[in-house]
């Protein structure tokens, strides 16, 4: 089961086998006005993680064994942070002046993601474009940061919360969060959805069977100071479990305050839109 939000129109039947009979450009309105909000929804998300604060709901903060362990892979995190923060820059300097060269309709802001094929200007898609490149840089920036956050070790879980079209009619609605038909990088163990539940709902306690290997790799985290002892000879399993960390449901329950009227809105604007280049074309 994908995790994540289904986002649809809902309502009277009467009202749907009206919306049924909307022309097409009064249905590309209503679709795009309620991608907006998927996209806005996502954008929340997102941020609710790297604020270590989803709905303002501070996530359980790491155990001081993780701690260390990330710690011990930071080699070379240094350099990492300064080819990190120097990506940042560099693609927050050509927005600026994508911004600057020309004044674009921006009503969704980051919102109007590339692979939603909605239609917008040139000049949008390259301000959308510049956006994706600015989030992929704030992963690598949060990779080379993140040692103490949780959820943002290595930016994977946030590149798989994705907006998700269901169908070809725009009021099929979408799909916010991160979908059945994610993978993760090669190299990069796991299935992104069982992932994501894991950490949205926690996990149930499981029992992992100590090993003659796993036993010399505690023994060498014992040298290097991350554990406080080594494994006793008796000691043959180890209990471990997840904690719940819900960066998901606080952030659909802010985002739901005042839907109908930000809904409405966007609507609306993309009505006038709608009539304004109508009366341009009869002119």
């Amino acid at each position: 089961m994908p995790v994540g939000l289904q986002i649809t129109v809902t309502g009277d039947q009467a009202v749907i086998k009206t919306l049924g009979t909307l022309s097409k450009n009064m249905r590309l309105a209503l679709g795009r006005a309620i991608l907006v909000e998927a996209h806005d929804l996502r954008a929340l998300i997102v941020k609710g993680i790297r604020d270590q604060a989803p709905g303002g709901m501070k996530f359980k903060p790491l155990s001081e064994m993780t701690k260390k362990l990330r710690m011990m892979q930071r080699k070379g995190s240094a350099k990492k942070l300064g080819s990190a923060t120097k990506s940042m820059r560099t693609e927050m300097n050509k927005r600026m002046k994508a911004l600057k060269s020309r004044k674009v309709n921006l009503i969704a802001g980051t919102a109007l993601g590339v692979r939603s094929n909605v239609r917008i200007s040139a000049a949008e898609k390259k301000l959308v474009k510049s956006d994706a490149r600015i989030e992929r840089a704030e992963n690598k920036l949060d990779a080379a940061t993140s040692g103490m956050k949780a959820l943002i070790n290595s930016g994977s879980l946030i590149g798989s919360i994705n907006v998700t079209k269901i169908g070809k009619d725009p009021l099929d609605g979408v799909f916010v969060g991160v979908h059945r038909s994610a993978r993760r990088k090669k190299g990069q163990g796991g299935d992104p959805v069982s992932i994501a539940a894991v950490h949205e709902f926690g996990s149930k306690a499981y029992t992992v069977t100590v090993t003659k290997k796993m036993r010399g790799w505690w023994f060498a985290m014992y040298k290097a100071g991350v554990f406080s002892a080594p494994l006793k000879k008796t000691t043959t399993s180890i209990t471990r479990k997840t904690p719940a960390r819900p960066y998901i449901r606080p952030s659909v329950s802010v985002w739901k305050e005042k839907l109908e009227e930000r809904l409405g809105r966007r609507i609306q604007m993309e009505i006038d839109k709608i009539i304004a280049a109508s009366g341009a074309k009869g002119t």
